[in-house]
């Protein structure tokens, strides 16, 4: 019998072998009553071999048969205990996501109820804060001894008890708006203007005297001003200057520590003691690095889109020192000037005469500027009055890092104070439009001199940046929206005038111009552009004839006489460190630094095209370019010095100057074009004075020769960011790439950018290796 046989018999219970026995037992049986007499000896020993036989096989059968089921019987169990065990497996996690859902839905209930919770209780707060303003307002009201009306002149006063209004309302805290916080009640209350209500007492008869009610509307600037200087400047915001912005007090307490192990291994001289002072040293140091690091990666972060600020931090951070902005002499004339006070009065006799003596070289009395423009059928016979919502989105968007004027008020208290002075300041403007005029507190700029190249002690090196009080511009910018919609409605504004104008820019300008020289050089025709350049010519506007220009262009009335009060009596101060010069009177020219200003000299030079006939020009402000095209060179220059002798006569009427020395012109066309007349020598004249030719040149910050390759372009721009990406190169250890990025789009990618319509289709571009 097999082992198998054996183990399966192992496994058969009692009642499978007495089913046997009985089985066996009914055979014997069986096989007695078919032979009972007729076996004999040998036969039965035959029979009882093969009965045996027989039995062993029968009993394998059973066995097998047996065994069969017991494995059938068992694998039926076994696949029923996988199959429960997987559906217990299975339930477990059903349950398990039950679970979850049904804490979430329990904490997502408790976060609603808490945020009710909440809600209830910030209104309470806001109602309690509503009910203390109101408490306040009353106080104010109460405590406020002075609110007069004199000759109908508004009394505006912000006298505040700060302290006592601390004292009674608390500290709320600070609301937010779209995630930046908004002005405290108690910032707003500091800024809360009181304006006399009975301004609707002030008479017809005052407001026809147009001294009485220009000295009133004065007097109201000079209370305003006063006001705030006094008010407004104890509200500056506290900036605390930081050396190492990255060094909080943590990093100074582990700072500390690490001295101490110094200090303690020096006096034990301990090899333990030195090496906890290392450890703790290169602790340190990696944390200060990383630190410093995560520091300037945020600043530099926020800076993306002030190519300047970065500048400045990456200087910082690479520890460049900074040029002085003006020398610490200033030579006028034969004597050296050394004081800053000295220094800023020569600056400011520099820039408020320089145009006044450039206009008296100019004779103008056989020319006519009048010839030049056409009369408008159109009319702007008055400005509209301002509302209060106007006001607030202008000053609401104002700039907060400007520089403030000779008030000393910043934009950034302006910008908080809007909702609480927006109602004076419209009063103030519309009661400016009704009187036309423009107050005299608004007329006065700060001039800072800024630095361009030469030499340092010479004033004509310097060029000069005005600041206005920002109050004035917002009332400019007013003034300049009505007449910069009339004049683009019915088409003053000449099309060939692409700067200070919406939808215009630079590299409109440049694409005009380019596109025209590239259809003549197709046409196989010679270009030839001449590139003025006018002196001062900002500075050198006369007053009247832009008022008479202004009179032409259908400015008429209350308008004109508005416009010619902003224009005249203004003035200037020049700064120099801390010291402030004396005032100077501006005689002539359009305000610098101003909002009108720029229109206003667009107007004064609108009609410069009508003096030419046989060259087509493009200006942007004062840079203006003559093209002329042909077959023939020779007719080419006459045609070029007919018009520039026009041009003279146009800028004598005008009382403008051009700088000869700096005129430049350019012959362009293809190479066989050039090669071809290399034996001719052009000679354009203007003013009895021959222009300079030039095979290249910059115009309007980018460079352009004569056959237009765009080679020369290419290699100044790779010559600018040659600092950038070395700048970029010594900061990987002090920032991240992210910050590396902003770096890069800060200062080298503007480079790429600018009017690269114009040059970038027509630069080949480098293979990339492999």
């Amino acid at each position: 019998m097999s082992r198998r046989t054996k183990n399966s018999m192992s496994t058969l219970s009692e009642a499978d072998v007495e089913n046997f026995v009985a089985e066996l037992s009914s055979t014997d049986n069986d096989k007695e009553h078919v032979c009972p007499t007729e076996m004999s000896d040998h036969k039965n020993e035959d029979d009882s071999e093969t009965s045996q036989r027989k039995l062993n096989e029968h009993m394998v059968n059973v066995i097998d048969e047996t065994e069969g089921k017991a494995e059938a019987e068992v694998n039926t169990k076994r696949l029923n205990s996988d199959v429960y065990k997987s559906y217990e497996e299975e339930i477990a996690k059903i349950m398990t996501i039950i679970n979850h859902m049904k804490s979430k839905h329990d904490e997502d209930n408790r976060n609603a109820i808490a945020r009710e919770l909440a809600s209830e209780a910030k209104i309470k707060t806001l109602q309690d804060v509503n009910n203390t303003m109101a408490a306040e307002i009353a106080y104010l009201n109460h405590t406020v001894s002075e609110l007069t009306t004199d000759n109908g002149n508004i009394k505006i006063i912000l006298d505040i008890k700060q302290n006592e209004w601390i004292k009674a309302s608390g500290k709320p805290s600070t609301p937010k708006e779209n995630g930046k916080k908004l002005p405290s009640t108690k910032t707003l209350n500091s800024f809360e203007v009181l304006v006399d209500e009975n301004d609707e007492n002030i008479s017809s008869s005052e407001l026809a005297s147009t001294e009485k009610s220009k000295d009133n509307i004065n007097s109201q600037i000079l209370d305003y001003r006063s006001t705030n200087n006094s008010k407004f400047q104890n509200l500056k915001t506290n900036q605390k200057s930081q050396a190492h912005g990255h060094i909080n007090k943590k990093k100074n307490q582990v700072l500390s520590q690490k001295d101490r192990l110094k200090r303690k291994a020096i006096i034990t001289n301990l090899e333990i003691d030195w090496l906890n002072y290392k450890t703790a040293r290169n602790k340190v140091n990696i944390q200060l690095k990383n630190a410093k690091k995560d520091y300037y990666s945020t600043k530099i972060a926020g800076q993306k889109h002030n190519p300047k600020e970065a500048w400045k931090t990456i200087n910082n951070i690479l520890g460049r020192q900074s040029k002085p902005t003006v020398a610490n002499e200033l030579k006028v004339g034969e004597n050296i000037l050394t004081n800053t006070q000295d220094i800023a009065e020569g600056f400011n006799d520099y820039f408020s005469n320089i145009g006044p003596d450039l206009a008296s070289k100019i004779d103008s009395t056989n020319f006519n500027y009048e010839t030049y423009v056409e009369n408008a059928k159109s009319e702007f016979a008055a400005f509209q009055p301002v509302t209060v919502q106007n006001v607030y989105q202008l000053l609401h968007c104002l700039c907060s890092n400007k520089a403030t004027g000779v008030d000393k008020i910043s934009c950034k208290i302006i910008k908080i104070a809007a909702p609480v002075i927006s109602d004076s300041l419209t009063y103030i403007f519309n009661q400016a439009i009704t009187l036309s005029i423009f107050p005299d507190e608004w007329k006065t700029a700060r001039v800072i001199p800024l630095y361009k190249n030469g030499q340092r002690n010479m004033p004509g090196n310097y060029r000069p940046i005005s600041v206005l009080p920002t109050i004035s511009k917002i009332m400019e910018r007013i003034l300049y929206d009505q007449l910069y919609d009339y004049f683009t409605k019915f088409g003053h504004l000449s099309d060939c005038q692409f700067g200070f104008r919406k939808f215009h820019s630079t590299t409109t300008a440049l694409l005009d111009c380019t596109n025209e020289w590239y259809m003549n050089l197709d046409r196989k025709k010679f270009n030839l552009v001449i590139l003025i350049d006018l002196k001062k010519a900002f500075d050198t506007v006369d007053h009247q004839i832009l008022l008479k220009k202004l009179e032409l262009y259908g400015v008429k009335g209350q308008a004109l006489s508005f416009v010619q009060s902003y224009i005249s009596n203004r003035k200037q101060k020049c700064q120099i460190q801390n010291s402030l010069s004396s005032e100077k009177l501006i005689k002539c020219g359009v305000p610098q630094g101003s909002i009108l200003g720029p229109l206003f000299f667009l107007l004064y030079i609108n009609d410069l095209p009508q003096c030419l006939y046989k060259t087509k020009p493009r200006l942007f402000a004062d840079d203006t370019n003559l093209t002329a095209s042909g077959d023939s060179i020779t007719d080419l220059e006459a045609a070029v010095n007919s018009d520039l002798e026009n041009l003279r006569k146009w800028l004598i009427a005008n009382k403008l100057s051009l700088n000869v020395a700096k005129t430049e012109f350019m012959l362009i066309g293809s190479k066989q074009m050039i090669r071809s007349i290399s034996d001719l020598q052009l000679n354009v004249k203007i003013e009895n004075e021959s222009v300079k030719q030039v095979h290249e040149s910059i115009t309007l910050g980018v460079t352009i020769d004569q056959h237009l390759s765009w080679k020369s372009n290419t290699e100044n721009i790779c010559k600018k960011i040659t600092s950038g990406i070395s700048a970029l190169r010594r900061l990987k250890e002090f920032a991240d790439k992210q910050a590396l990025l902003s770096v890069y789009n800060a200062i080298v990618r503007p480079y790429f950018d600018y009017c690269c319509e114009v040059w970038d289709v027509f630069v080949i571009p480098l293979p990339v290796p492999p």
